[in-house]
C-alpha cells in the first residue's frame, strides 16, 4: 500500500481531501493489461462513475424542481453535494438532471452540470415539450449557460442551442411551455430577445424588435400565439408575436388616460382561450385587470374592480369551460362572454379550477363553487390559511396546504383527506417561494413534491402508499468537508473512515480532532453504501489493517496524553477490544498482521515503556516489555513471514528486532553495517525492506531476512532512501527512491528512481531513472501484472504516464499532456488506469488508460471536467470507492467501474 502523501491542509473548506492520496492495489485487480499488450480500440465511453454518497450528513437542501413526466418516468433537477450555508441553502457543488421511480434506489443521476450562481439561485426550471425535457445549465463553471435537451438518457442529454435561434451570449430561461412549443428569454437584465422554439418540428425564430427595457411574463394562447409583457419607462405594455414580428397591443395614440409611472408589469399574464389577461395601471383606475384579443382595438380594461385611482391588489384570473373569473382583494367577477358580473362569494380569494368547478380556501374551510352557481359549497374545515394559498391539480386530484398539513381532494367531502405534515408547506415561508406548482409534479401515477423537514432540508418527497407523505431521497446531504482515511476491503465490501471536520495539525493524529467520525461500507453502488458505525467526537481512526474477515484499527484521542483504544469492525458494526489488566492504560500503536496474529504495542501512560502483545483467535496475549529507550516517532513495523520486525533505540542508533510471539523468540537482528533505521519498514514476504543511514551519509535501501548473512543493501549500486514501496506480481516489489543529490523537485526529497526487487541482491534492478534533476516520480500503482507511475518536472511541465513490466526495456511512456500541468492521483480498477490531468483549458479532467499509448486519453465527456481523484479508498470486486474533489473544491465518495456505459455521477 502506498504511504499517504501529505499536503498542507487549508484552514477551512472541503479541499482537505487532497490529503488522501492512497492507492489500494495488488491482487485486487481482476483483469489487467499485460506487458506489451496490443493497442485496444477505445470504447465509446470507458469510464463509468457513480456518485455513491456524500459522507457528511449536513442538513443541506437539494431544492429539487417540480417533477416532470416523460414517458411515464419522473424527471427533476436538483442541487447535489451541497456544503454551503445551510441557512440560505445555497452554494451547490453541482446540479443534476435526475430521474426517479419514487424510491431512493430508483432515484439516479442522468447528467451532472456545474452549479448555478449561489447569489441568484432559485429552484431550477424543467419543462417537457415535444417528447423531450428542456432546461438551462452549463457543463462547467467556465461555460456560459445554454439550453439543453434530453430524452431521459445520459447520451441523449445534449446542448440544444444553435446560432440560428438567436445571438449569443444568451442566458436562456424558459418563460412558457406547451406540449409543442417553448418561449425562451434571456435572463440578463434589460434583455430584448425572446426566442420561440417549436419543439415538434424543431424550427425557431427570435423576436428581437422589442424597443423596451425588458421582457416580463410570457404566455401562449390556445392557438399557439405568443404574448408577452414588457416595460417602457415603468409602464406595462402587452405584445403579440406573429412570425417573429412583435406588435405592441397597448400602443398609445396620444389620447386616452395617462399611464401611471408606478405600475408594475409582473403581476400576471393569463391566457384564456384566444384572449389574454394582464395587469396595467393609469391615473384614473390604478392597477386593474386588462384583456386583449390580439389586436390593438381589442386591448382594453377588463373591469374596474375597485373604482377610483387606488386600484386593486391580488388580481387573479382563472377559467372553467363555461366562464372566466376575475378576483381581487375586495371584489370578484364572472364573465360568460357577455361581460363581467359581480360574484361576491369569491371576493378576496385565489380560486383554482378543476373540471367544471372552482375551489377556494376561505374562512377556515375548503369550498367548491360549481359552474353557474353563486354560493359556495363547504367540503371540510381546515386550519386557518393565509389568503392566496394556491392549489395544485395533478392526476385528477387537487392538492393544497393548510397550516403545515398537506391535503388532497377529488372534489367531494368524502374524498377530501389530510395526508400528513411535512413542514414547511404553508403558503409562505421557507426556501423556494410559495406553496404551488413549482413544488409539485406527477409522473407514472405518483405525485411528487418539494418538501422539507429539519433533518433533511428541502428534498424530494412523494405522496406514498396510504396517502402519507414520505421522503424519496435525501439528495443534498453535504460535501465531504472533513478528513477521510481508507481501509482494506472485506470480500466485496470496501470501507472508508470519514469525519465532518478535523481541527489541529492534519499531519499529526495526536494533534487533530475529528467531529462525527464514522465508518462507511460500500459495495460500489449507491444502495450498497452505508454508515456501519459512528464514534465519539475527537477520536481519529489510524492504522487500519485486515485480519481474516475483520478490520482492526486504533481510535486515537484528540490530544496526546490520553489513551487510545483497539477496535475491530466488519460490515455489520464495530466494537472495542478489551485489553488484559497486565497492559496499563496507554497508547495502542504499530498494528501489524503476521500470519494469523495481529501484533501491536502498548505504551503505558507516564512510564513510556512499550509492551509487545498480539491478538490471536479473539484473545490478547502479552509477550514482554520491550527493551531500549523510547523514541518519539518510531518508524512503522512490518511482517516478515509469521514474525513481526520492529525498530528499537540503542544509544544513538535505531536497530531492528524480530519476534515470533514468544519471549525467547523476541530478539535483536544481528548488527551489520546498516547502522540506524530511518524509514518505515516494508514487508516483502519473508524479507523486510527499510532505509538505513550510515553515519552522516544519505539513507540507502536495505533488506533483511532476520539473519546477519541475509541483511544487506539492495543491489550493487547505491539506492537512495525509500519514497514509495509497492507490492508487485510474483513476490517482487517496486521501490521508488529519493535522490542523493540534485536540485528542483529532486532536492525536495521526491522520488527520482524506480527499482524492482525480490529481496535478493541479485534480484534487484533499476527500472526507471529521472532524466533531469527537476524531474520526480509521482504515484506508483500496480495494475495486474504491470506497474504504472507518473512523472513531472517543476511547474507541472513534462508530465507523463508510464507503464513497466519490471525491466528498463519494458518501460514505456503512455501519455504526455499537450497542455502544461501535472498528472494527479492514479487509480487502478479492473485492469484500467484512471487519473486526473490537464485538459484543453488547463483545468483538471479525468484520464483513462487501457495500458497502451493509443488507449490513453482524457475523457471528453462534460462530467469528467474539473474532477480530481484523491485516491482509491476501498475496493469491492471490480469496483472501487474513490474520493474525488470537484472543480469548486467539494468532495464526493464515488463508485468507479470500467464499462461501456456513459459517465454519470
Amino acid at each position: 500500500m502506498l504511504p499517504t502523501r501529505r499536503f498542507r491542509r487549508p484552514p477551512v473548506g472541503p479541499s482537505c481531501l487532497r490529503a488522501l492520496v492512497i492507492a489500494m492495489l495488488g491482487a485486487c485487480s481482476i483483469s489487467a493489461f499485460p506487458a506489451g499488450a496490443a493497442a485496444a480500440t477505445r470504447p465509446a465511453t470507458a469510464t463509468s462513475i457513480a456518485r455513491l454518497t456524500t459522507l457528511t450528513p449536513h442538513t443541506v437542501s437539494a431544492s429539487p424542481s417540480a417533477v416532470v413526466d416523460l414517458g411515464g418516468v419522473g424527471y427533476f433537477i436538483a442541487g447535489i453535494a451541497g456544503g454551503g450555508d445551510p441557512e440560505t441553502l445555497q452554494n451547490y457543488a453541482a446540479i443534476a438532471l435526475m430521474r426517479t421511480d419514487g424510491t431512493a434506489a430508483g432515484t439516479t443521476v442522468v447528467k451532472t452540470f456545474a452549479s448555478t450562481d449561489p447569489e441568484t439561485f432559485t429552484p431550477p426550471q424543467l419543462s417537457a415539450s415535444g417528447g423531450a425535457l428542456w432546461f438551462k445549465a452549463r457543463a462547467t463553471t467556465a461555460d456560459r449557460f445554454a439550453l439543453w435537451r434530453s430524452d431521459g438518457t445520459t447520451a441523449g442529454t445534449v446542448r440544444a442551442w444553435t446560432a440560428a435561434w438567436g445571438p449569443e451570449p444568451f442566458d436562456p430561461t424558459i418563460l412558457a411551455a406547451t406540449p409543442t412549443a417553448l418561449a425562451i428569454g434571456d435572463a440578463a437584465f434589460g434583455s430584448r430577445t425572446l426566442v420561440r422554439i417549436d419543439t415538434v418540428g424543431g424550427s425557431a425564430h427570435a423576436i428581437t424588435s422589442v424597443p423596451e427595457r425588458g421582457i416580463g411574463r410570457v404566455a401562449f394562447d390556445s392557438a399557439g400565439t405568443v404574448y408577452f409583457t414588457s416595460d417602457a419607462l415603468f409602464t406595462a405594455t402587452l405584445w403579440r408575436d406573429v412570425d417573429g414580428v412583435a406588435t405592441n397591443l397597448t400602443a398609445e395614440a396620444g389620447s386616452g388616460p395617462t399611464l401611471r409611472l408606478d405600475t408594475f408589469l409582473d403581476l400576471s399574464l393569463t391566457a384564456v382561450g384566444t384572449h389574454v389577461y394582464f395587469v396595467r395601471a393609469d391615473d384614473a383606475h390604478g392597477n386593474e385587470p386588462w384583456v386583449s384579443d390580439g389586436t390593438v382595438a381589442g386591448t382594453h380594461l377588463a373591469v374596474d374592480a375597485t373604482p377610483g385611482p387606488a386600484g386593486s391588489t391580488s388580481i387573479h384570473v382563472v377559467s372553467t369551460p363555461a366562464a372566466t373569473f376575475i378576483t381581487t382583494d375586495a371584489a370578484a367577477f364572472r364573465d360568460t362572454g357577455t361581460g363581467p358580473m359581480a360574484l361576491p362569494a369569491l371576493a378576496g380569494t385565489q380560486p383554482t379550477a378543476m373540471g367544471g368547478a372552482l375551489y377556494v380556501l376561505k374562512d377556515g374551510w375548503l369550498d367548491r363553487l360549481d359552474d353557474g352557481a353563486d354560493a359556495l359549497v363547504g367540503l371540510t374545515p381546515v386550519a386557518p390559511t393565509p389568503a392566496g394559498s394556491p392549489f395544485v391539480v395533478l392526476g385528477g386530484a387537487l392538492y393544497f396546504a393548510s397550516g403545515a398539513d398537506l391535503w388532497r381532494t377529488a372534489g367531494t367531502a368524502e374524498t377530501t383527506t389530510r395526508l400528513g405534515t411535512v413542514p414547511p408547506l404553508p403558503s409562505s415561508g421557507g426556501h423556494g417561494g410559495e406553496f404551488g406548482g413549482d413544488r409539485f409534479g406527477v409522473a407514472g401515477g405518483i405525485v411528487y413534491f418539494r418538501g422539507a423537514d429539519p433533518v433533511t432540508g428541502e428534498e424530494l418527497w412523494r405522496v406514498g402508499e396510504g396517502g402519507a407523505p414520505r421522503l424519496v431521497a435525501d439528495l443534498g446531504r453535504g460535501s465531504v468537508g472533513g478528513p477521510s482515511r481508507p481501509a482494506p476491503s472485506l470480500g466485496d465490501t470496501g470501507f472508508l473512515f470519514a469525519g465532518d471536520t478535523e481541527l489541529g495539525n492534519p499531519d499529526d493524529a495526536t494533534g487533530s480532532r475529528w467531529t462525527n467520525p464514522h465508518l462507511v461500507a460500500t459495495d460500489g453502488t449507491s444502495a450498497g453504501t452505508r454508515t456501519v458505525a459512528t464514534f465519539a467526537d475527537g477520536q481519529a481512526p489510524t492504522e487500519v489493517v485486515r485480519l481474516g474477515s475483520r478490520l482492526f484499527f486504533v481510535l486515537t484521542p484528540p490530544s496526546a496524553g490520553q489513551g487510545s483504544e483497539l477496535w475491530t469492525a466488519d460490515a455489520h458494526g464495530a466494537r472495542r477490544i478489551a485489553l488484559p489488566s497486565r497492559l496499563p492504560p496507554g497508547t495502542v500503536e504499530h498494528l501489524v498482521v503476521a500470519g494469523d496474529r495481529l501484533f501491536f504495542a502498548v505504551t503505558g501512560a507516564g512510564d513510556l515503556r512499550q509492551r509487545l502483545a498480539f491478538l490471536r483467535r479473539g484473545t490478547v496475549h502479552v509477550v514482554e516489555t520491550l527493551p531500549g529507550d523510547e523514541i518519539g516517532t518510531a518508524p512503522t513495523w512490518a511482517a516478515m513471514g509469521p514474525e513481526v520486525v520492529f525498530p528499537r533505540k540503542d544509544g544513538v542508533d535505531t536497530v531492528l528486532w524480530r519476534s515470533d510471539g514468544t519471549r525467547r523468540g523476541t530478539r535483536p537482528i544481528p548488527r551489520t553495517e546498516a547502522r540506524s533505521v530511518d524509514t518505515d519498514l516494508h514487508g516483502l514476504g519473508r524479507h523486510v525492506v527499510f532505509g538505513s543511514a550510515r553515519g552522516a551519509a544519505t539513507s540507502r535501501v536495505w533488506v533483511t531476512d532476520g539473519t546477519r548473512r541475509g541483511t544487506h543493501p539492495l543491489g550493487r549500486r547505491t539506492i537512495g532512501g525509500i519514497a514509495t514501496f509497492v507490492a508487485g506480481p510474483k513476490g517482487a516489489a517496486y521501490v521508488a527512491t529519493r535522490t542523493e543529490a540534485g536540485a528542483g523537485l529532486a532536492g525536495s526529497g521526491a522520488a527520482t528512481t524506480l527499482w524492482r526487487t525480490d529481496g535478493r541482491a541479485g534480484g534487484t534492478r533499476l527500472v526507471y531513472r529521472a532524466a533531469t534533476d527537476d524531474e520526480a516520480l509521482g504515484d506508483v500503482v500496480r495494475v495486474g501484472r504491470s506497474i504504472a507511475f507518473t512523472t513531472s518536472r517543476e511547474l507541472g511541465q513534462g508530465a507523463g504516464l508510464w507503464r513497466t513490466d519490471g525491466t528498463r526495456g519494458g518501460t514505456e511512456r503512455l501519455a504526455a499532456p499537450t497542455t502544461p500541468g501535472p498528472f494527479g492521483s492514479l487509480a487502478a480498477v479492473g485492469g484500467r488506469l484512471y487519473l486526473d490531468g490537464p485538459g484543453p483549458s488547463a483545468s483538471s479532467v479525468l484520464w483513462t488508460s487501457d495500458g497502451t499509448a493509443k488507449g490513453t486519453h482524457p475523457d471528453a465527456s462534460p462530467e469528467a471536467a474539473g474532477v480530481t481523484l484523491d485516491g482509491p479508498s476501498s475496493r469491492a470486486g471490480r469496483r472501487a470507492a474513490v474520493v474525488a474533489t470537484t472543480a469548486d473544491g467539494h468532495g464526493l465518495l464515488l463508485g468507479l467501474t470500467p464499462g461501456s456505459g456513459a459517465n454519470h455521477w
